[in-house]
């Protein structure tokens, strides 16, 4: 249960309410990401995944349908005010950051 999740699978959870999407991008290579996937509290979108140097492999997940019923603020938010983002976050926001810069150079250049 949601409940019985430990801090680095909530803060997985957390970053569809961060990000305020009903599917985000996770690295394939956390065990918590892997954890949530077992459990059934989310599921790989599609059977493709993306890799990268800089972020590693990544897919698309999102909540099933179950986990939506029951995930909350309260469930998934830690009270004391220390709710740490996953550190692969970090590394695909630099990816998209990268592949952004990428389109406008081509699109300066006319590619």
């Amino acid at each position: 249960t949601i409940n019985n999740l430990d801090e680095s699978e909530k803060s997985i959870l957390r970053e569809f309410l961060v990000q305020q999407k009903n599917s985000i991008v996770v690295s394939m290579e956390d065990s918590s990401v892997m954890n949530l996937i077992h459990q059934g509290i989310i599921k790989q979108i599609g059977s493709t995944a993306t890799q990268s140097s800089i972020s590693g492999v990544t897919f698309d997940a999102k909540l099933s349908d179950l986990a939506k019923e029951f995930i909350t603020d309260e469930k998934i938010i830690n009270q004391n005010g220390n709710n740490p983002r996953p550190e692969w976050i970090k590394k695909i926001n630099l990816q998209k950051q990268y592949e952004n810069k990428i389109t406008e150079l081509g699109n300066y250049l006319n590619i």
